[in-house]
Order: structure tokens, then sequence, then C-alpha cells
């Protein structure tokens, strides 16, 4: 049986020119994404080139976010490059994602194809017709 390959998908948003990579994992994960959007095609598959020839160079960080998760960052000459796609609750889980993004990145393929995908904000339960008690912030 042969495993799937890790892929680079290049997207935007709906309504929206600026375009993102990332890539994704043989099991359909998104492992890691740009840190900021480009303004093509070409920018963005350059940008893209540029972390998979230094994918084992980038200088890997983990940060403790707001919400006590892990989140990291792939740097080159102090600019962040790559960054988690998703927060780790541990430490060194987030450590082995970035290590996975950089093992991975250089044997990914890129897709030809631009993927557009919907822009989805959450709605406050205020305004779908929930409510909140005060004091515990459970739905009612």
């Amino acid at each position: 049986m042969r495993s799937a390959a890790p892929v680079f998908q290049l997207y935007r948003f709906s309504g929206e020119t600026d375009l993102w990579w990332r890539l994704i994992s043989p099991n359909g994960r998104g492992l890691g994404r740009a840190v900021t959007p480009f303004p093509s095609v070409a920018d963005a598959r350059a940008g893209l080139a540029l972390v998979v020839q230094h994918a084992t160079e980038l200088d890997l960080g983990v940060r403790l976010t707001a919400d006590y998760r892990w989140h990291w960052t792939a740097r080159l000459g102090g600019e962040a490059l790559a960054e988690g796609i998703g927060d780790q609750d541990r430490r060194v889980r987030c450590t082995d994602a970035g290590r996975r993004f950089q093992l991975l990145a250089p044997a990914a393929v890129v897709e030809v194809e631009t993927a557009v995908f919907r822009r989805v904000i959450r709605t406050p339960l205020s305004v779908r017709g929930g409510s909140v008690r005060v004091g515990d912030g459970t739905a009612v």
C-alpha cells in the first residue's frame, strides 16, 4: 500500500485577492501555513520555494499563547515565514509539529490549482438568538 504524499496548497478566500499557502500532511491535516499573504500566484510560489529550499535551516520557535496553548513559528534570518495551523496543548507536541513541517516540506509537491475558501466567522450567541448565563458563560 502506498502512502499519500504531503502537499502544498495555494489558496485564497472568496472575495479577496491575496493568496496563502499551507502544507497538508499525508493524513489530510494542515501542518503549517504562510505567515503573511502574497499578492500573486508567482509571489506565493516564490515564497513557498524559499521555505522549501531552507526548510532544514529554519529557526523554529515556540511560544505560549494567551489561551495557554503552544504555537510554533519558523523564521529565516529573523523573518517569520511559516507558522503552525493549530495550537498544541503541550510544548513538546508543538515542537514536534514544527519539526514535522521541516521534514515534510522538502518532500511535498505543490498543487497546480488554487483553492478558494469561504471565510467563516462565528456569530455570537446573542446574535444567533441564544443567551449566555451571567457568571459561568454557559449557553442557555
